[in-house]
């Protein structure tokens, strides 16, 4: 038996010994083949082509997206999706969605690229430009490279909630139709296939909350410093997640204090560090997270008890997408941030539909919340280790949301704010066959996390 098939990886090719070689060496020859004369061909779009082979490489070789048939055709379909979306978008016209600031993070980084500027920090977004000037400073300014580092970000994105689903769930448990799920939803595909910060907002908190599962199970160094680098990265990249990353560290903290038996001036001593970083989290997620401009505005309006009269939310009513006049809105502080929480997850609602688009955004949110209360009832069922691990993740995907529903009143930017969480919600959600036994459960949770890095 190959070592494939004793990992639980299904044999892609069906292949063994001297032909599975031969076949390996021919296709690695013609991939290279095809690779020169791609960089031949395409000049300045040379290094987005690489980063395209790169992308298929990850889809081919990653093990966690081989354990079954399904799991790996919807892995070559999605591939051949975002791989056509770069494309399309680099050479013909962007798709809709993202276009507009696509557009401007091309623009700004471009034109730092043949300056030689180099970016000023400002935010999360500025973050990507300065991604994208270092790529167009070395490689040179392509359009292609940019979309293909954002289908890069998906393909990422898939790998770690396969790994999140196989340590939360069992290996036995991955589906082809949750990558579907994850990947080709309409709008987080759209926005995703912009040349934006969502796709890699979505990979590096989607792979720090597989690394903060993985400590909870057992603490190594391997997973620390992954813990370390996607934390980073997706607090780089948007502060809000950073108040995510927060939680999982008072999270790793508190199961730590649990496990061991400290004495009670040990136990008051770190349960005053986990407050302090519960606390913390409470305080970055009605401000860090409304850094964008709204923080002064919501500061201002939240002491007068009107949080939603500020005009820099009510500028958000462009395009009729607003629910910042809606019942609880204009109330005091309290209510309003529950009242946001509500519509941020459901709007529009029924009456507010008034156009195809509004009807699509309307099914993306039922599909949303049948998704969370799947996983509230996984987590219910779980026990043991699987429950830790189904509570950090959940609670990351309700720290990270409500956050951002706080300064939020436009389901147009709602929608774009549910991506970077919506992998984790996949993962946990998306149904599982067969009730496990606790046995079972715990064996599965023991292989997840030995499949996971």
């Amino acid at each position: 038996m190959s070592g494939a098939r004793r990992a639980g990886t299904w044999d892609v090719y069906g292949l063994r010994g001297g032909v599975a070689r031969l076949k390996t060496v021919a296709l690695a020859t013609i991939g290279l083949v095809t690779l020169g004369a791609a960089v031949v061909a395409l000049e300045k779009h040379w290094f987005g082509a690489i980063l395209l082979v790169a992308l298929w490489c990850i889809l081919v070789v990653s093990p966690d997206l081989r354990q079954n048939r399904s799991t790996f055709h919807a892995a070559m379909i999605v591939g051949l999706a975002v791989t056509g979306a770069a494309i399309w978008n680099s050479f013909v016209e962007p798709l809709p969605g993202g276009g507009a600031d696509g557009a401007r993070f091309l623009r700004e980084a471009g034109w730092h690229a043949e300056h030689g500027v180099w970016p000023e920090y400002r935010s999360g977004s500025s973050v990507f430009v300065i991604i994208l000037t270092a790529l167009f400073l070395v490689f040179g300014v392509s359009s292609l490279t940019a979309h293909a580092l954002t289908a890069v970000g998906t393909v990422v994105l898939l790998v770690m909630v396969a790994r999140l689903r196989a340590r939360c769930c069992g290996v036995g448990e991955m589906r082809g139709g949750l990558l579907y799920l994850v990947a080709l939803l309409p709008s987080a595909f759209l926005f995703r296939a912009a040349p934006l910060r969502e796709a890699w907002e979505a990979a590096f908190l989607t792979g720090a909350t597989v690394a903060a599962c993985g400590i909870l199970w057992r603490a190594s160094v391997s997973r620390v410093i992954g813990f370390v680098i996607c934390g980073v990265g997706a607090a780089m990249l948007h502060a809000a997640l950073g108040v995510g990353v927060l939680f999982q560290c008072a999270a790793i903290v508190a199961k730590w204090i649990l496990d061991r038996r400290l004495g009670v001036a040990y136990r008051i001593v770190v349960g005053f560090v986990a407050g302090g970083l519960l606390a913390a989290t409470g305080v970055l997620v009605g401000a860090l997270t409304l850094r964008d401009g709204r923080v002064e505005a919501a500061a201002e309006a939240a002491m007068t008890g009107d949080l939603g009269s500020a005009g820099i939310l009510e500028q958000e009513a462009l395009g009729g997408a607003s629910y910042g006049s809606a019942p609880g809105m204009n109330s005091g502080l309290v209510l309003r941030v529950v009242a946001g929480w509500i519509y941020y997850w459901l709007a529009p609602l029924p009456w507010q539909v008034r156009s195809g688009g509004d009807l699509l955004v309307m099914v993306e949110n039922f599909v949303r919340v049948l998704l969370l209360l799947s996983a509230i009832a996984a987590w219910r069922r779980s026990n043991g280790v699987e429950r830790g691990m189904i509570a950090i993740a959940l609670g990351t995907v309700v720290v990270v949301e409500l956050a951002w529903s706080v300064g939020t009143s436009n389901w147009g930017t709602a929608i774009r704010h549910h991506i970077p969480a919506y992998g984790i919600l996949c993962a946990l959600g998306y149904p599982i066959r067969r009730r496990m036994t606790a046995g079972l459960r715990a064996r599965a949770g023991v292989e997840g996390c030995r499949r996971g890095k």
